[in-house]
């Protein structure tokens, strides 16, 4: 009964932590200096509608790093309005093909994947860092993200993203969420939730650059929006 009431305490932590994130600009690189129509012009042209996710280039000592991020990829992009693949069929297949290495892809030719699965896109990402950061109670997550043409092996996207989660913020939380937070006192959970955390916000900031699938509302009618900078630095919270 104690082992179902902390699983059941651990999953809803995991809802929560979802759900009441908020974030604070620390600083960008530069301004907006575009527009998406000239940013992401090849994307417009070539109209993709589906998104291979390859497994993340680690860069990290954390060896978990890869999977963890890897699954938390899909729901940002299927917002967008692309079909995604799924990342749990699509890691077995790439593991049975000798394809789970995503460097030795970096400058192949990605047309297997368009003639083989039919993807348009293939995404890219190298984590740089995902580790506690400078400052107590910080986790660090410096991720590179490359959305390249399966058709043309151009690339069409690429954007750097340092992100910056304050743990110190939810242990002084009131209410349920400062209570489930307390009910998980091992420190191995925590920590992933943590980097699970910083992870999503880092994708859904980095992804909210990019243009609109077919399945959005919103379909080609984002050209004038501005684009972002290369690099985005940004200090979040729970």
């Amino acid at each position: 009964m104690k082992k179902f009431r902390f699983l059941m305490s651990f999953v809803l932590l995991l809802m929560l932590a979802q759900s009441c994130t908020t974030s604070s600009q620390m600083g960008y690189s530069s301004g907006y200096l575009s527009t998406r129509g000239n940013s992401y012009k090849a994307l417009y042209e070539e109209r993709p509608i589906s998104i291979l996710i390859m497994p993340p280039i680690n860069n990290t000592v954390d060896v978990d790093a890869k999977d963890y991020f890897y699954t938390s990829l899909f729901q940002p992009l299927c917002d967008r309005g692309y079909y995604v693949f799924s990342p749990f069929l699509m890691m077995e297949m790439l593991k049975n093909e000798s394809a789970y290495d995503a460097e030795l892809f970096l400058e192949r030719d990605l047309k297997i994947f368009n003639d083989m699965l039919g993807a348009d896109l293939v995404l890219f990402t190298r984590i740089n860092e995902w580790s506690k950061g400078r400052m107590a109670g910080n986790i660090t997550v410096t991720v590179d993200y490359m959305l390249k043409s399966a058709k043309t092996n151009e690339v069409v996207f690429q954007r750097t993203g340092e992100f910056q989660l304050d743990t110190n913020i939810k242990s002084g939380s009131g209410g349920i969420a400062g209570l489930l937070a307390d009910m998980i006192t091992t420190s191995i959970y925590t920590s992933m939730i943590d980097k699970m955390v910083a992870a999503r916000r880092c994708n859904d900031m980095i992804l909210e650059d990019l243009p609109f699938g077919v399945y959005n509302p919103l379909y080609m009618q984002d050209l004038e929006s501005p684009s972002m900078p290369q690099y985005i630095r940004q200090a979040i919270s729970y």
